[in-house]
């Protein structure tokens, strides 16, 4: 955690020294170099996660999760916004640096997860087994949790969701900001209504999903949950019809905030689910880093749609497409009905 944070603080500091226009190349190693370090962050995130939680908890986790995930975004968003607007993007990425030393405190101070040091005296009994260092590590931290997972009989199913979930919503968030931007909003309105309201219902939506999935199906949770977050994609469509108005921009950002913090806790917790106890952290990191790779791809081609269809058109092929991908995990999820499957408790 400490090598990752270190290298976002001096990622984010590299970009506030940089001009865009004079020195495209340099801002595209900082964004990779940033990219590489958050990568590093959430895959070692990860594994603390799921060792300091449970296993009866793991819906209140994953609210909890999301919440303190959401509090980096509401720094990083509303704030550097509101910096920005204030004064000039340089000091708002410098300023996030500075705030990175504050997490580095945080670590340095926070003890083990419980699991860890069991976990680690298990793996070390495993790797004195083997040969080698390089072999051990091949069996026990690649093949045998790739291994443990593709055994599942519902694999399929399982990478199925990862790569369908919250489809729309990823297609349209590269866009948001521009979209708003373009049809009349400032910053200031954006920090307010997307940032800042959006972090609050954000929230709310967040600890009802916690509190709701406790003690039920983890795999029906995010085909449900998942359905009618792709149905407040609609809101955007709406926006972009009815162009810029308060009203609408409210409505539209309650609405897709609150079902989204509903969402992505009903996802974390199925994806804790989806693991095997012993390689969860290993096996969680995977799927993670797998939908996260969706979510870049998706980003990258709603920019392509964008570029290429008035907005209207644009979130309305997007609201189709999100719908369509969340009616496919619901068809996957009733499919289970009568073919339980080893992912559901």
């Amino acid at each position: 955690m400490l090598f990752s944070l270190m290298g976002m603080a001096l990622s984010l500091t590299l970009l506030a020294l940089t001009n865009p226009q004079n020195h495209p190349w340099l801002l595209a190693f900082s964004l990779l170099s940033l990219s590489s370090f958050t990568g590093c962050l959430y895959m070692v995130g990860l594994a603390y996660e799921l060792e300091s939680i449970e296993e009866n908890y793991y819906s209140i986790g994953s609210a909890s999760v999301i919440t303190g995930y959401r509090v980096g975004l509401l720094c990083a968003g509303a704030g550097s916004l509101s910096l920005a607007y204030l004064t000039n993007w340089s000091l708002a990425y410098g300023t996030m640096a500075v705030l990175l030393g504050l997490v580095i405190a945080v670590i340095l101070i926070r003890p083990e997860p419980y699991q860890s040091l069991e976990t680690l005296q298990k793996k070390r009994a495993s790797f004195a087994h083997h040969s080698s260092f390089f072999y051990g590590f091949w069996q026990e931290i690649i093949l045998e949790p790739c291994k443990s997972f593709f055994q599942k009989h519902d694999f399929r199913s399982i990478v199925a969701i990862v790569l369908l979930f919250k489809a729309g919503d990823h297609l349209t968030k590269s866009m948001e900001g521009p979209f708003y931007i373009d049809i009349g909003f400032d910053k200031a309105d954006l920090a307010i209504a997307s940032k800042t309201w959006g972090f609050a219902t954000t929230i709310l939506g967040t600890l009802l999903a916690g509190i709701v999935l406790k003690n039920r199906s983890a795999l029906y949770g995010v085909a449900l949950v998942g359905l009618l977050h792709a149905c407040s994609l609609l809101g955007l469509w709406l926006q972009a019809v009815v162009g810029k108005s308060y009203l609408v921009l409210y409505a539209s950002v309650t609405l897709s905030n609150f079902t989204s913090g509903m969402a992505m806790t009903a996802f974390i917790f199925f994806l804790w689910r989806s693991c095997t106890k012993y390689h969860a952290a290993i096996q969680y990191a995977l799927l993670y880093s797998l939908f996260t790779l969706k979510v870049n791809l998706l980003s990258c081609l709603g920019g392509l749609l964008a570029a290429h269809n008035s907005w209207s058109s644009f979130f309305g092929t997007v609201c189709l497409l999100g719908l369509l991908a969340a009616l496919a995990i619901l068809t996957l999820a009733l499919s289970t009905i009568r073919r339980p499957s080893e992912i559901i408790p």
